[in-house]
């Protein structure tokens, strides 16, 4: 099951005649400017509770203007879909369409106990919704805590040497980390995604859980503070890109999405590229030509090679993209960040466990307090049948 989701649902009738047009709830927040003139007009949230667990998420009305009046046209669900069914999220599958399921379902709930009609709740379908975002979760068991939590600062470690070396001292870098010891989280920034990397070894503060007993709470706990938890948010323009907007584009079949997801964490860290950690033993340098051992050379000892004075014709942009990419693929060594930088980048153990066929599957003892495609169709049968809607 993915972990939290953001997505739109848009209302299936496109008419726009003023007797035609569904009466849904909303609210506006409205600022003025200084002369009292209107400035801006915002929808604000409304603050939710799950009927079936008690945590909360956020539903957002969409609003379209006739003739300078507001209307709905569409509602965005954002929630955490484990916690709002099971009241967890400690073990997660990977399940899109159901985590749009069911926000659909909790989204009619909510109309059905504002009193809306049973027409007005099925103006939302799957089929006129759109994903805006959605976290998705891979765990790997690490057999102990503290192996766990030293994969985290593993990751730190290259994260920084791959994109925080260049950076200047006083910008916002890609790659940070909150918290310290066992409570440490990586944040790991893209353009079209988010990494988070930590360990859950309990509750924490402002998030939601809730277990039958506090046995049953210290066994799942136990459990997963074992687990290295890597999420990655997939921003819209990601989902678009890869035609994954829609709920339905969710499903296993020649490609699996989930495994598309995954991959790009392993090309964020560079697994794939294996990076050279030793250096090269001079047997290695003989596949070169002389020049190329010189670039290499040069690298090694800690010089700019792009910039050197050494090397001019590497001033032209093609050909120094040639002699990397030659010294990258037989070498392993990539010319274009500091050698020191790469030894730290390199990762070893993390690139074999980093892998989709090796994430951590919960076992049958813990199933009830997971989210997985069967407490999915519970929980989406417990939503239908939770209240009749009024007439």
């Amino acid at each position: 099951m993915c972990d939290s989701i953001c997505i739109n649902f848009m209302v299936k009738s496109k008419k726009i005649g003023d007797g035609e047009r569904p009466a849904l709830p909303f609210m506006f927040s409205l600022t003025l400017d200084e002369q009292g003139e209107l400035k801006k007009r915002k929808p604000p949230s409304y603050v939710v509770v799950s009927p079936l667990t008690g945590a909360k998420f956020k539903i957002t009305a969409i609003a379209s203007y006739h003739d300078d009046l507001p209307y709905v046209v569409g509602y965005r669900v954002e929630a955490n879909i484990p916690a709002c069914t099971v009241g967890n999220n400690a073990f997660v599958q990977n399940h899109v369409r159901s985590a749009s399921k069911i926000s659909l379902e909790l989204l009619k709930s909510w109309l059905r106990r504002n009193h809306f009609s049973q027409g007005s709740a099925e103006l939302f379908s799957l089929e006129s919704s759109e994903i805006q975002s959605v976290t998705l979760t891979y765990l790997f068991d690490l057999k102990d805590e503290i192996s766990a939590v030293r994969s985290i600062d593993g990751l730190l470690a290259a994260g920084d040497a791959l994109f925080n070396y260049s950076m200047a001292p006083n910008v916002c870098k890609p790659v940070r980390f909150y918290g310290s010891g066992n409570t440490k989280t990586g944040y790991f920034h893209h353009r079209e995604y988010v990494i988070t990397s930590y360990v859950k070894r309990g509750r924490i503060p402002k998030s939601f859980s809730t277990f039958e007993s506090k046995e049953i709470e210290e066994k799942v706990y136990g459990k997963s503070s074992r687990l290295l938890r890597c999420e990655i948010k997939l921003h819209g323009k990601w989902l678009c890109r890869h035609g994954l907007a829609k709920p339905a584009s969710w499903h296993r079949g020649k490609r699996n999405p989930y495994e598309i997801a995954f991959s790009e964490m392993r090309k964020y860290f560079r697994f794939d590229d294996r990076l050279r950690r030793r250096r090269p033993r001079p047997a290695d340098l003989e596949v070169l030509s002389e020049f190329e051992r010189k670039i290499v050379d040069l690298h090694l000892s800690g010089a700019d090679v792009r910039n050197h004075s050494d090397v001019p014709r590497l001033a032209d942009r093609k050909y120094f993209s040639r002699v990397k990419r030659r010294i990258e693929d037989l070498l392993r060594i990539d010319i274009s960040i500091p050698w020191g930088v790469q030894t730290k980048a390199a990762l070893g153990e993390l690139e074999w466990l980093f892998c989709y066929r090796k994430r951590y599957r919960p076992s049958s003892r813990f199933l009830e307090h997971t989210f997985t495609s069967e407490t999915a169709k519970r929980a989406i049968c417990q939503l239908k049948n939770m209240s009749p809607i009024v007439q």
